[in-house]
């Protein structure tokens, strides 16, 4: 049985792939081989499978020519041949959040790739709370150079923050059935035993192989406070200028803002939330028709406020604290001080 475990994003995929990836000799002991190129095969899969391959923002970054790309396809291409054709495991595993981005057209051409190996398939994909996910993303996205207020801007465009679902599923269901498509809910109510590396070894049919493999734990929640000094950062120092790297941005800063303590970041605007309801309601519709309405439930609900007691988002309280964590920095980036002494000053003056 070859599993495709699909993703989606933001639903602890990275923390599975690491795990399994570092723990392969201990599961091929147990009869599941995973696919050992590297832990998350999306650019693999990408690589070998996706017709948007030459220009996607990870070969473009890594200022990967088409000779490049094309050397890279036919590595994957030999590599995953070995792995199918390897008969020492009746389990093989490829994860890879690239797979839900595939086109139809893409997707054909994976098919027809599997069929010479009469490998039977089944596909995993987790879901989770519609805005569980998009507090997930939008504190990646800042991590990444956004500001809190572009990116709630983006929710009443409809981009940037949603999960899409449907658009990642129903192609593999078209493709390969709903009876192979194994849709799972990211929830400690719904998880085997309350886990998710317990919950995805189930999913395998292999729930004993957890035994002994070292959990790894990727992209953990930053705090409430950390998103919004990341955000400040990030309108004062944006990640580029003129298409360029921004020379007066100090990792080290970024690094120190990441750490700020308090309660797990959520999107407290009323007005963003109801907008992010509504556009989301077709996709759960779509959901509701595959899982039910107890299901549609888990996934819909709103998480309370994480606002601590007494806890308020001023933002000369933030400044504040950017200008504490500069002290903290060695070396920050060229007139960095200077900026933030002339942001606090004007926004203590707005704020008498």
């Amino acid at each position: 049985m070859l599993y495709l475990h699909i993703g989606s994003h933001k639903t602890g995929t990275s923390s599975i792939q690491a795990t399994f990836f570092a723990g392969r000799d201990r599961l091929r002991k147990r009869g599941i081989s995973y696919f050992g190129y590297c832990d998350n095969h999306s650019r693999p899969i990408l690589w070998r499978f996706g017709s948007h391959r030459y220009a996607h923002p990870v070969t473009v970054n890594a200022g990967m020519t088409r000779d490049d790309v094309d050397a890279a396809s036919a590595e994957v291409e030999a590599a995953l041949t070995e792995f199918l054709n390897d008969p020492s495991c009746p389990a093989k595993v490829i994860s890879a959040e690239e797979l839900s981005t595939l086109s139809r057209a893409d997707l054909e051409g994976l098919w027809s790739f599997l069929q010479p190996f009469g490998v039977r398939t089944r596909i995993i994909v987790y879901v989770r709370n519609y805005f569980d996910y998009m507090n997930s993303q939008m504190q990646e996205l800042v991590k990444w150079g956004w500001t809190l207020p572009a990116l709630i801007e983006s929710i009443g465009a409809g981009r940037a923050v949603y999960p899409g679902y449907r658009n990642r599923i129903e192609k593999f269901i078209d493709k390969w059935g709903r009876e192979a498509v194994d849709i799972r809910i990211l929830d400690e109510r719904t998880l085997e035993g309350g886990d998710l590396f317990a919950d995805f070894c189930s999913a395998l049919g292999a729930p004993a192989a957890l035994v002994g493999l070292e959990k790894t734990t990727e992209n953990v929640s930053l705090s409430a406070r950390s998103v919004r000094l990341l955000s400040e950062y990030n309108r004062l120092f944006p990640t580029t200028v003129e298409g360029k790297p921004n020379p007066r941005r100090a990792p080290a800063l970024r690094a120190e803002l990441l750490l700020a303590p308090g309660p797990k970041f959520r999107l407290q605007d009323a007005a963003a939330l109801d907008l992010f309801e509504r556009r989301i309601a077709p996709d759960v519709t779509y959901l509701r028709g595959l899982l039910g309405e107890d299901a549609v439930k888990l996934l819909t609900e709103r998480p309370p406020s994480a606002r601590a007691a007494g806890e308020t988002e001023r933002p000369d309280a933030d400044i504040e604290d950017l200008m504490e964590a500069f002290g903290r920095t060695p070396r920050p980036a060229p007139g960095l001080a200077e900026r933030l002494v002339e942001e606090a000053r004007k926004k203590l003056g707005a704020c008498r």
